[in-house]
């Protein structure tokens, strides 16, 4: 038994030296092809665009998130799309006074966003799910990168809140 200590031993280091050598490899080459957030040389107009179906549980805290965004409030519009909702979804998007709501009788997000597409004004457009919470700093990370002209679309790192589903 003591005689097989020595070959676990080294067993156990290699595999650890393996998984190690692994775990750094991977950490160098994704921050090497994540593009690093671009300050922006001037903060543009952005509408925010949220199509709402039903999210009475979930669109007050993700209205409170975008209001707390790090960006000129004058230069930001929150459009709530509520889309057919059988709930008091618009109700309470309504009770923040600066996010604009528009009710439509018309079931799907298409439908939803056209409409918000026709009312923005924004140079740029955001879409953002109603039961969706953005960090504080995410708004000024992604406009920079609109500098570049061969740039047409930026999305940011998703992480999941609940576990529930899919």
């Amino acid at each position: 038994m003591f005689e097989l200590l020595p070959i676990f031993a080294i067993s156990f280091f290699g595999i650890f030296l393996n998984v190690w050598f692994f775990m750094m490899t991977f950490e160098n080459l994704s921050a090497s092809i994540l593009p690093k957030s671009k300050q922006a040389r001037r903060l543009p107009k952005v509408s925010v665009l949220i199509p709402a179906h039903n999210e009475a549980a979930n669109i007050g805290k993700t209205l409170r998130s975008v209001f707390r965004l790090d960006y000129p409030k004058e230069k930001l519009e929150v459009i709530v799309v509520d889309n057919a909702s059988t709930d008091n979804t618009a109700e309470i998007a309504g009770s923040f006074p600066r996010a604009r709501v528009l009710k439509i009788s018309q079931k799907g997000k298409p439908v939803a966003l056209e409409r918000g597409f026709e009312l923005s004004s924004g140079e740029v457009i955001g879409i953002l799910d109603a039961d969706t919470v953005v960090s504080r700093n995410v708004l000024r990370k992604m406009v920079g990168h609109f500098g570049d002209p061969k740039i047409g679309a930026v999305t940011n790192l998703i992480t999941v809140d609940s576990k529930r589903n899919l």
